[in-house]
């Protein structure tokens, strides 16, 4: 895979919100992109697993539907590695593990496929880290598809319970060249 990144766009995550939308960032550019977590951790002391990510498709709605397949790999410092799957789900699980900020943060990078063709599915990867006072460290593998073949231009960050909003981190988009 080539290696020169090119800086799309950096979205700072709202204390208080559970949906966090980074919109209109793929394009016909690119037909791969990194997409970096950094700092992202909840407002309070929950130590919970951040639910994921769905896309926005091209007309700017969210794809709520159970669209989505991934296969998760999550290595807890503390406890047995934990495998997940799901082959008919409303979001796409990256492995999120976070906290309160004192308590522990959580990041990682995904890559994105093909978003912009609408004749293919979109295919995701990532590689996760993070930590919470319940499960320690642990480190997250996903690997996921969009099943409908869809324009996609953007994804949204979602935690669906509103007692667990996030506290603040950033979101930085990159097209891959």
């Amino acid at each position: 895979m080539a290696t020169n990144l090119q800086f799309i766009n950096k979205t700072e995550v709202t204390s208080g919100v559970t949906t966090v939308n980074v919109d209109n960032v793929f394009t016909d550019q690119y037909d791969v992109y990194m997409v970096q977590i950094t700092g992202l951790h909840q407002n309070s002391n929950v130590a919970n697993d951040v639910e994921g990510i769905r896309l926005i498709d091209n007309s700017g709605s969210v794809v709520t539907g159970s669209e989505y397949a991934w296969a998760l790999l999550i290595l807890y410092s503390g406890t047995t590695f934990s495998e997940q799957k799901s082959t008919s789900d409303t979001r796409l699980r990256l492995g999120l593990l976070t906290d309160q900020l004192s308590d522990g943060q959580t990041g990682g990078t995904f890559y994105v496929y093909n978003p912009n063709d609408s004749s293919s599915y979109t295919f995701i990867n990532s590689k996760t880290f993070g930590m919470n006072t319940s499960d320690n460290n642990a480190g997250g593998k996903m690997i996921g598809v969009h099943k409908t073949a869809e324009t996609i231009r953007g994804f949204q960050l979602y935690e669906s319970n509103a007692g667990r909003p996030f506290g603040g981190g950033q979101i930085t988009v990159y097209g891959v060249k």
